[in-house]
């Protein structure tokens, strides 16, 4: 009875509105298995079965790596089979030579990214995940942030980074909040928060985890990757859930938004798809544990 008011009031107890929540968590985040163009000329029955798998289940969606100079052979067997309605393209990185730190590679980094637009345009897909650059200290990441600002388009999310990039071992730019907020300030794009990378470079940095990652957090991600690995190493080793130390539950309850899309960045390229069935099945477990 609310004595000030006059009159009963009616408030859900905290246990009820936890529930609720977490119903609503269950529901909304979706996770992604992700496959490479190339994957249907090299896997092509690897490629149709992940595709149907995603199709076939709601709380699922693909996240597609555009390998440079695939489109024409490639994308036909995805856009006569992909019915998901959230799509995500990541974009060339530092293995195909893609570098937003690189003055130099200004055209071809471009050339690249519209590769990836055709991908999105395909498939719909309302997110493309580019790489920040690496190299070239300050002016790199001064390059990194005229090259997005420069990519006017707004399904690009730029990614944050390790520490080094283990093909070139130089250092990475998107390291920290403060690295990736400049990117997005001066670009308007949007945010892929991966907790590897931001684990590894914090181990790099010598910052602490949590202040990291609510850092990152509180750039309002767009979507996620999420493995699993060393907590305390610095290589992006892209483990199966379970198989490391990174605080999985501690993620999904403080640092993931309740409608977000969360690719499964899970053990490379398995010869077939039970193992990342099995890291769906993870997830879920420690959803239900929350």
């Amino acid at each position: 009875f609310d004595m000030m008011r006059g009159k009963f009031c009616v408030k859900p107890a905290p246990l009820f509105a936890s529930f609720f929540r977490l119903i609503e968590r269950r529901k909304m985040i979706k996770l992604g298995m992700k496959l490479f163009s190339t994957n249907c000329l090299q896997t092509p029955d690897f490629a149709a079965s992940v595709i149907d798998y995603v199709n076939a289940h709601d709380d699922m969606f693909l996240e597609l790596m555009a390998v440079p100079g695939s489109f024409e052979a490639t994308h036909a067997f995805f856009g006569e089979r992909v019915k998901t309605s959230d799509v995500v393209v990541h974009n060339a990185h530092e293995a195909y030579d893609f570098n937003a730190a690189d003055r130099n590679r200004r055209e071809t980094n471009r050339q690249m990214l519209d590769e990836s637009r055709r991908f999105a345009d395909e498939l719909n897909a309302s997110v493309i995940v580019v790489h920040a650059g690496n190299g070239f200290g300050r002016a790199g990441q001064e390059e990194t942030v005229y090259q997005f600002r420069h990519f006017n388009d707004s399904r690009v999310a730029v990614e944050n980074l390790p520490m080094i990039n283990d093909i070139t071992n130089e250092i990475m730019h998107g390291l920290t909040p403060e690295m990736i907020a400049e990117i997005k300030d001066a670009s308007g794009c949007k945010f892929c928060f991966d907790f590897a990378h931001a684990i590894c470079a914090a181990n790099g940095l010598g910052l602490r985890h949590d202040d990291v990652m609510a850092g990152f957090a509180a750039l309002k991600p767009d979507m996620y990757h999420l493995c699993d690995g060393d907590i305390n190493g610095e290589d992006d080793v892209h483990w199966h859930y379970g198989e490391g130390s990174y605080d999985l539950d501690k993620y999904l309850a403080r640092y993931i938004a309740p409608d977000a899309l969360v690719t499964m960045e899970t053990g490379g390229k398995p010869a077939g798809i039970q193992p990342w069935i099995n890291d769906r099945e993870y997830i879920r477990r420690l959803q239900r544990q929350l």
